[in-house]
């Protein structure tokens, strides 16, 4: 079978961006990596060295155990084959000839690696990736590509290949001057969370996302998450496991079974019910190996691989973990003891330490109402005071020569939050103060030392920066988004939760109205990046996943036009490739996305008239990544058909398949440039569909040869999402086409690398009718905007984009209406909700195109509901139709209900995966099968 792909074509063009800017970095002049020794063998150093030529990819692989790999020139393919073959390694081919690029294309997908390594034409002179992202870049062919913009792309600690005549030249890219990581709960030993990183700002960009949009912090509010990063890794801790992900691109590098420890914490004993909270026992991150508890002792763990390399000891009812001073420290019931890195117990205190933070040759320990400081080096007693804080507090900072006691109510309540702050050469009282956080929620006392300041967030939105040894107030600014977590900051900025950055020299205010912390662990400033996690919050629209976000990348406007012509010439129009009133032609069936079909299924008897496998589901530890995808149903789309022809796609392929509806046979294939979401809209004899590298296709339905196609992206880019690289400004797959119209919406959130596009295409040429970028959410306050007359307020808690649908006159997006005429944009703030029969409030997106809840939260009963009658309930139902009056269902049992009649299949229908068409009855299933069902 033949493959078509959009970069066969000779005369297809590519517009030119002006080549990007190669960045230069401390350090970046001084060359160091030898040729098969460790990737990463001085942090500050980068290294060029010549060495014999030998297969590239076998270097890779001993260099690191998964991750993402830039190719430059397919070559003879061997490194691509190679590193895909592993199924652990996500690989980009960018190749100059188109020929090449269309055969590689074609062998990858017959081989069934396509996916694991992608290829795309790009003959341009500059990479269209954002910075940071690989962890090795090979370069068989420069095509005039500098070797500054190949370590522009190049992450921190990563390695570039570049193969010279019988030679392979090695460079290794370092560790940036401006970064830092965050190695404890609390950012370092010390237990103060202000980053040092200068290089994290107010973000508008996102540099990767991963896993699942909700976690095990789904089923309950205030979830503990953790999250450590040291050595390019980030390791987050959950119920059940600990995961460890690429720090620059969010690749799952490993993932280890491990029950998280956890214990009770109580608030200030000023309120009659104490305000509580569950804390998880936090694991410490080193250079090369994580630290943590796992089945009753304290192990350090491989970082690459998370095997086990070293056991402490054994630990019962674990607190603290921290690694300062050459000394690895862990409190439990039996005390505090302090390890070498070796393993070797070097000290010990029988005393039921509470908390402790380390720092500066000291160790220092809440004991009852007791603060102890010890010599880290030997456990020696240096001071001990008594103070009521010390059996109050919930969390400490050391630093500048001061340890401050924060003390929280962890309630909405003002009384009982405050901090003192101690004199650490003899544990003397500097000063106190008692004052309300200016949080929402679950107030708690945070102290930063920042900027030579003590800054805490106080009453009426301020944030003051006090002298840590006197408590004379230096500084103070207003800030906003305070909210229901407690504060970060790095040396530059105040980090508010609701993501408010405010300049600590200048008071200067930024906001990015994307996402919001989780509400027990705030941001995490770190690698360069502002990192995130899963939220189940409703106070605004806003992206959500485990997220890496930065600041914008730095490109020019595209010169050329976005209008790429393939071969094709025409449509073939007519005959049987005319969509009839009894065809299912695009998601749901119809414009207005109904899943209703008018013409009933005949007779009573139904049979399988064919049925056929698309895909294999994939095992390989890469494909870890694409099931945590939201936007993904499974391994196929649900299908659409018109005439004679069904199309499915299989999106982390790429690929478009059309088969015969008479027996399925396979028509055509089509590969595109990125992940295809949902299945293709056939109209005027074309089949369209968007994809995740930010175009939309149109093809010929007959053949499956481009007609065109046209980038809804503003930009060449690419960033790293789900296990594969995808434009910043993805195109969902489900198009919407009428009257020989193709509307698409490209982007990820109004606030997002710099708005979602949506607009309108000519089907017969693809030229462009109108466009309009949403750059605000409409959200003009957190928790709600505000109706005409300034009296109501509107639920927040939509998807800011969405499937693409027709709402009366318009087209809607979300809670935008587009007029089809000329685009003229209006934000819908009356029906936010749709209502059912029983009173339940459905915010609109969520039924169509929204994030799933992967989680379920357990709510407390309803007091007006009786626990012995069902008021009303929910299904496992994965796909319902309606064909005439028959409702025609599929459940997760892979059972399909038809009325009376019942089926079973061999997996599960995909979501949305059934379709009615002339008379026949198509079901997408998880395991990649398509069948056919016909009724007599």
């Amino acid at each position: 079978m033949a493959y078509h792909s959009s970069i066969a074509l000779n005369q297809l063009f590519l517009p030119r961006l002006c080549p990007l800017a190669a960045r230069t970095r401390a350090g970046l002049l001084l060359l160091a990596s030898l040729l098969g020794a460790p990737l990463c063998p001085a942090r500050d150093t980068v290294t060029t060295n010549l060495s014999a030529l030998a297969p590239v990819a076998a270097q890779i692989q001993a260099a690191s155990t998964a991750g993402f790999v830039a190719v430059l020139g397919w070559g003879d393919g061997q490194t691509a084959l190679t590193l895909a073959q592993t199924g652990r390694f996500a690989v980009h081919v960018l190749e100059q000839n188109p020929e090449t690029a269309a055969k590689a294309r074609a062998l990858l997908q017959e081989r069934g690696l396509y996916g694991f390594a992608v290829v795309e034409w790009w003959p341009e002179n500059f990479l269209p990736y954002a910075d940071d992202l690989f962890n090795a870049v090979v370069i068989h062919e420069t095509g005039g590509i500098a070797l500054g913009e190949c370590l522009r792309v190049t992450a921190p600690l990563g390695g570039i290949w570049q193969r010279q005549a019988d030679q392979w030249r090695t460079v290794r890219k370092p560790w940036p001057a401006e970064f830092d990581e965050w190695t404890h709960a609390r950012h370092g030993a010390d237990g103060n969370m202000t980053s040092a990183d200068r290089a994290v700002t107010a973000p508008a960009s996102v540099r990767w996302v991963a896993g699942p949009p909700q976690d095990d912090g789904g089923r309950k509010w205030y979830y503990d998450h953790v999250l450590v990063s040291a050595g390019g890794r980030n390791y987050y801790v959950f119920e059940d496991r600990v995961q460890a992900r690429d720090a620059f691109n969010g690749r799952l590098l490993w993932e280890k079974e491990a029950k998280a420890y956890t214990y009770k914490e109580t608030g200030s004993p000023l309120f009659e019910k104490l305000g509580t909270r569950t804390t998880k026992v936090r694991p410490v991150a080193g250079a090369d190996r994580l630290y943590l508890a796992l089945d009753g002792q304290l192990v350090a763990l491989n970082a690459a691989d998370g095997r086990q390399m070293l056991a402490f000891g054994k630990v019962e009812q674990p607190r603290d973990i921290l690694l300062a001073d050459e000394r690895l420290l862990v409190t439990d019931k039996s005390g505090l003891r302090a390890f070498a890195p070796t393993g070797k117990s070097v000290w010990r205190r029988a005393e039921p330490v509470r908390k402790v933070v380390a720092g500066d040759g000291k160790v220092l320990c809440l004991v009852e109402s007791q603060i102890v400081c010890l010599d880290a080096a030997n456990g020696q007693e240096l001071w001990r005071v008594s103070h009521r804080a010390a059996s109050q507090a919930v969390g400490c900072t050391w630093g500048q020569g001061v340890l401050v006691l924060e003390q929280a109510s962890w309630k909405d309540d003002a009384p009982g939050n405050g901090i003192v702050a101690f004199n650490g050469a003899d544990g003397a009282v500097l000063w106190e103060k008692e004052y309300t956080p200016g949080m929402t929620h679950y107030k708690e006392a945070r102290s930063l030392l920042a900027d030579g300041l003590l800054w805490l967030q106080m009453e009426k939105q301020q944030i003051v920066g006090f002298d840590p040894a006197t408590g004379q107030e230096k500084k103070r600014f207003k800030s906003r988004g305070l909210h229901c977590a407690a504060p970060v900051a790095t040396e530059r900025f105040f980090i508010a939760p609701e993501s408010e950055f405010t300049d600590l020299e200048t008071g200067a205010q930024n906001r990015a109205r994307l996402f919001k912390s989780a509400c027990r662990l705030p941001f995490v400033p770190a690698n360069g990046l502002l990192n995130t996690f899963p939220v189940q919050c409703e106070c605004f629209p806003m992206l959500r996943g485990y997220m890496g976000l930065s600041a914008a990348p730095k490109i020019n406007p595209p010169g050329a036009a976005r209008l790429q012509k393939g071969s094709g010439g025409a449509a073939a129009a007519g005959g049987a490739f005319t969509v009839q009133a009894n065809d299912w032609p695009m998601y749901r069936r119809d414009v207005f996305r109904s899943g209703y079909a008018p013409e009933a299924l005949p007779g009573d008897r139904v049979k399988l008239a064919w049925k056929t496998r698309i895909a294999q589901p994939p095992t390989e530890p890469l494909a870890a990544d694409w099931r945590d995808n939201p936007f993904v149903n499974g391994v196929l789309t649900p299908p659409v058909c018109a005439g004679e022809i069904v199309l499915v796609a299989v999106p982390d392929r790429h690929l478009v398949v059309a088969l015969n509806a008479a027996d399925g046979s396979t028509r055509w294939r089509f590969v595109a440039g990125g992940r295809i979401d949902a299945p293709p809209s056939m109209a005027d004899g074309t089949c369209l569909f968007g994809a995740h590298d930010g175009y939309v296709y149109c093809l010929r339905l007959n053949d499956g040869v481009l007609l065109w196609r046209f980038r809804a992206a503003p930009a060449e880019i690419r960033m790293a999402a789900y296990g594969q690289m995808e434009s910043p400004w993805p195109v969902p797959g489900a198009v919407l086409v009428e009257n020989s119209v193709a509307y698409y919406s490209a982007g990820r959130h109004p606030a997002a690398d710099g708005g979602v596009r949506v607009g309108a295409l000519l089907i017969p040429d693809g030229r462009l009718l109108w466009e309009k970028n949403i750059t605000n959410s409409g959200v003009a306050h957190w928790y709600g905007a505000t109706l005409p007359g300034g009296k109501v307020k509107i639920g927040v808690d939509y998807e800011p984009i969405d499937l693409l649908v027709r709402d009366g006159e318009a087209v809607a997006m979300s809670r935008w209406r587009f007029q089809p005429a000329n685009g003229a944009l209006t934000m819908v703030h009356t029906n936010t909700n749709y209502v059912a029969f029983a009173g339940l409030e459905v915010p609109r997106g969520l039924w169509s195109y929204g994030i799933r809840q992967t989680k379920m939260v357990r709510p407390r009963p309803p007091a007006a509901f009786t626990p012995t009658k069902i008021h009303w309930g929910a299904t496992n139902d994965t796909a319902l139709v309606i064909a005439g009056e028959a409702v025609i269902k599929a459940s997760q049992a892979a059972t399909l209900s038809l009325g009376n009649r019942s089926l079973t299949l061999d997996a599960p229908v995909v979501r949305d995966g059934l379709a009615v068409a002339r008379r026949r009855l198509y079901a997408a299933t998880t395991s990649g099968h398509l069948y056919c069902l016909a009724f007599e």
